[in-house]
């Protein structure tokens, strides 16, 4: 692939990374159809799914940031303020993920936040102050579907194209179209099919959004130029995966089930 290509991946790379999120999709449908209780116990926040979304947010927060500082020292600032500006996006979806870290630390929801949160979570997505804020982060899923899907396959897709100029460094790859377009599709088909076997794949088709986001994040890296050794990119992989699986196991242990419920550690598993 063309593309894939000027971003420095390699062909069978990029065959891998647009099966992954397909292969996940098929893989979470088989289970919903064989164990329908496994398949809502691995979606249930501090649970893999939820886990699996932090990461890649983490990924593309520490890699937007590196980004930024190339473009910045490239003599680009235009391009670095943007990288601010989707690191900043990247640390608010991780943030409210985890509710921000509220079930690492064990802390309780503050009253007045509780009475006002659908989850009764320290996170804003869940909120309702007359205007429902999670309707508004399903109407900026959709948004931000299409418009990344449709940069990338307008500024990527021709590979006569040419490859300079602003739409061209900032259009998403195209090994990330599939988690665009599926979010897009699925927040699209929720308009008229909010019906419980389709609402059940909310996590997944998240989990494919911020995989894609991550992609970008690492072609943003890339086209910041200067050397293209991994290094730095395996680095901050191995230390988000660590970060991970750390405070993963601190919400298991904190005493604070989802929904600010108190429980046992031994019930708050993961």
């Amino acid at each position: 692939m063309a593309d894939a290509a000027a971003d420095g991946v390699g062909a069978r790379w990029a065959a891998a990374l647009v099966l992954a999120p397909v292969v996940v999709a098929v893989a979470v449908a088989v289970l919903f159809v064989v164990a329908r209780s496994t398949f809502y116990t691995v979606q249930q926040e501090d649970h893999p799914v939820e886990w699996a979304q932090f990461a890649p947010c983490a990924f593309a927060l520490v890699v937007s940031v590196l980004a930024a500082v190339r473009f910045r020292r490239s003599g680009r600032p235009g391009l670095a303020a943007l990288m601010v500006l989707v690191a900043v996006g990247m640390l608010v979806l991780a943030g409210e993920e985890i509710s921000w870290g509220q079930r690492v630390l064990g802390l309780a929801t503050p009253a007045e936040l509780r009475s006002l949160n659908h989850q009764s979570e320290t996170n804003i997505h869940n909120i309702d102050v007359g205007v429902d804020l999670e309707d508004v982060f399903k109407v900026f899923e959709l948004l931000l579907g299409l418009v990344a899907a449709s940069l990338s396959l307008a500024f990527r897709s021709r590979p006569g194209r040419a490859t300079t100029g602003f739409w061209y460094a900032v259009a998403p790859p195209l090994v990330a179209l599939p988690g665009f377009v599926a979010i897009a599709a699925y927040r699209a088909a929720m308009l008229v099919l909010d019906i419980a076997p389709v609402v059940a794949f909310q996590e997944t088709v998240e989990l494919a959004l911020y995989f894609s986001l991550a992609l970008t994040a690492l072609a943003f890296w890339v086209r910041a130029g200067g050397s293209r050794a991994p290094l730095p990119l395996v680095a901050a992989a191995l230390v988000v995966v660590a970060v991970t699986v750390v405070l993963a196991l601190m919400s298991a242990h904190s005493g604070v089930l989802p929904g600010n419920l108190p429980g046992a550690h031994a019930g708050h598993g993961g």
